[in-house]
């Protein structure tokens, strides 16, 4: 097989052994996607165990696999399994369905009679590219977290051991937030072109369990499903477990279709790369809108920072549902455009004409015909091509052209 694939751990428990002995040759013999490394085990209960200490990325698992501790239900081993790791569960039986089990995309009953369906079924598995996704953030943290450790801590110690990261939990806490940051800037640079990135790269979803409420949160509204979006800093909305927001109010920007608005105000596709960077001039007044990406359910959509709302606290927690939450740098986007639109202001533009001798001048010697031109006093800003346009471009006799008339200023002199 392509060494070049990916190599991915898996487990099979099973009390046949005989059906363990061919289990890996015939099940990798039809699997192309990636390549699989299968631990066999006999025991459900030690089974148990190896997904506990070792990572895999597909469990393939007897229905009854222990004869010395029953496990009657399909769902049991789901549960049992769940409660270990997250990982695609492939159950097998010579008999019928168990009752209580309900199969879903990576939750999975195969009939052992069924020779060929076993290998079909882990290719589909395979295909959703879930196990490989595991892989690689597993690979990841693996990879950052022995260099921070070398490279940092171990070198360090010495200075460490006598400051407060000595203590276990500020130190776990310290370990665990450098690890998110390398995640972080892993995902934002796994593509070599990162020029462009995915609606995906946006957002985080879906809410961290027990986080408060932040700005960039996107909401749903319960009754009529509307979106919304947070504008209300973190720090006013910050929550423990023993005390309420610090805002009683809360600002949302309310969410329209992107669709419906470029179609009504004719955005053409030229003009549509300006409305979707940030921060952008677009929108009257300028800046008025932010553009958020399709991503699941939610269509693409346009933030409108002018028709701001305020709901108390209480209303935001009942009566609308967390959907998603703007991802670092995109919230910190969101905040500088909606501060700046709403501090702007309005000043008088001068007359730059009045303060061209300030500007950095050079001189351009232009070839007209089998004359010579020395122009003197070009700004900068005037590549060598505009001035030869200015002379160049019109019908008109060079005497009789606007450009040469603005050119004059210049000061032309024949060499």
């Amino acid at each position: 097989m392509n060494q070049q694939q990916d190599t991915i751990k898996c487990l099979v428990i099973d009390d046949d052994e005989e059906f363990l002995d061919g289990f890996e040759e015939y099940i990798n013999s039809n699997i192309t996607a990636c390549n699989l490394e299968w631990d066999k085990e006999t025991s459900f209960t030690t089974g148990l165990d190896l997904i506990n200490s070792r990572q895999y990325g597909l469990v393939v698992s007897d229905v009854y696999s222990d004869s010395r501790q029953q496990f009657p239900t399909g769902t049991e081993i789901v549960n049992l399994i769940h409660k270990k790791k997250y990982v695609p569960i492939i159950l097998i039986s010579g008999g019928s369905v168990p009752a209580d089990f309900s199969e879903k995309q990576f939750i999975r009953f195969v009939d052992k009679s069924e020779r060929d369906k076993l290998p079909k079924t882990i290719n589909e598995i395979i295909s959703t590219n879930i196990i490989q996704a595991k892989k690689r953030v597993f690979d990841d943290i693996e990879k950052d977290a022995t260099g921070f450790l070398w490279d940092f801590l171990d070198k360090k110690w010495d200075i460490i051991k006598d400051t407060s990261l000595n203590d276990p939990d500020l130190m776990y806490r310290f370990i665990r937030r450098r690890m998110a940051q390398l995640l972080s800037n892993a995902a934002r640079h796994a593509s070599n072109d990162i020029s462009f990135v995915d609606s995906s790269d946006y957002y985080i979803y879906p809410h961290m369990p027990n986080e408060s409420y932040r700005l960039g949160q996107i909401l749903q509204k319960a009754t009529d499903f509307k979106y919304f979006i947070v504008l209300t800093p973190h720090c006013q909305l910050y929550q423990n477990t023993k005390s309420a927001m610090k805002a009683e109010m809360v600002l949302l920007a309310p969410l329209i279709s992107a669709d419906v608005f470029f179609k009504i105000n004719k955005v053409k596709e030229k003009k549509l790369s300006h409305w979707i960077k940030h921060p952008h001039d677009e929108g009257s007044p300028s800046g008025r809108y932010f553009f958020l990406p399709h991503f699941f359910e939610m269509p693409d959509m346009l933030a409108d920072l002018h028709s701001v709302l305020s709901i108390p606290t209480s209303e935001v927690t009942c009566s609308y549902h967390r959907f998603a939450m703007l991802d670092t740098p995109y919230s910190e986007a969101l905040q500088s455009q909606f501060i700046r639109l709403f501090s702007s202001v309005g000043v008088p533009a001068l007359n730059p004409v009045l303060f061209r001798h300030i500007a950095y001048f050079r001189e351009v010697i232009l070839t007209i015909g089998s004359t010579k031109m020395s122009i003197k006093d070009v700004p900068k800003d005037y590549s060598e091509g505009d001035v030869q346009i200015a002379f160049c471009k019109s019908k008109k006799t060079i005497s009789e052209s606007l450009e040469w008339k603005h050119i004059q200023n210049f000061a032309p002199k024949k060499i």
